[in-house]
């Protein structure tokens, strides 16, 4: 059974069309190449990918509404508001955790269009390269390791100068980032310099407790450094 909010966006590459129905009765026809669940960052992605042939269609459904005119998604930073609306949340919560006294907390996920990215946090991150590794050992494909996926990272971004132009030497690793994808990312553009410099020096006074990390992209995310956003 679909449910009141199905939302299908059908990807034509052949008339090289992307159009968004709200109905499954608008479609303009029910048979695909393609069908992807979810219109998440995953399932955009994939979709995106697969459209590229020309010679595919491709339907994407999600059960959410669509993102369209959702100011709190449009507008970085107001994401916190969804969290707390049902329309735009799946409202799970965590099994009980023993490290919080046994306390459940919100997990949150998005239920729109867009996925977790119509959370529009800005935050850009690619994970612990010991996850991936895990992942491949796990799986037993060494494809699912963090070196063999690196590359695709690079593929996917586009490194660009932050909204006020200053001078981003010594506050990221370019070594371990793209250059020509689709995804712009870059770091923060409006500073507080006092703020950010009391923080710095933490990292040099304790070193242990609080140590520099130039770039967390790099696959070792533990330490302070200046946190990468998405355009």
């Amino acid at each position: 059974m679909l449910l009141p909010t199905f939302l299908g966006l059908s990807v034509l590459s052949r008339v090289g069309l992307c159009k968004l129905y709200e109905d499954v009765s608008d479609l303009p026809g029910l048979h695909y190449d393609f069908v992807i669940a979810g219109g998440g960052t995953a399932g955009n992605v994939v979709a995106n990918r697969l459209s590229e042939n020309p010679h595919v269609s491709v339907l994407v459904l999600e059960a959410g509404p669509s993102n369209i005119g959702v100011l709190e998604s449009e507008v970085p930073f107001l994401s916190t508001q969804m969290f707390l609306d049902p329309t735009y949340s799946w409202n799970y919560t965590t099994t009980p955790i023993p490290g919080f006294n046994g306390r459940s907390v919100s997990y949150n996920r998005a239920f729109i269009l867009g996925g977790c990215s119509a959370h529009n946090g800005m935050a850009y991150t690619r994970g612990a390269a010991v996850d991936f590794d895990r992942y491949a050992e796990l799986s037993g494909d060494a494809r699912w390791s963090w070196n063999q996926l690196f590359p695709y990272f690079l593929k996917t971004e586009k490194w660009s100068p932050p909204a006020d132009q200053h001078d981003t030497r010594g506050q990221f690793n370019p070594h371990v980032h793209g250059t020509n994808g689709p995804i712009f990312v870059s770091l923060n553009g409006f500073v507080l310099p006092f703020f950010e410099g009391k923080i710095i020096q933490t990292t040099k006074e304790l070193p242990d407790d609080f140590p520099f990390n130039l770039d967390p992209n790099s696959g070792n995310e533990l330490g302070v450094c200046a946190s990468a956003r998405a355009l």
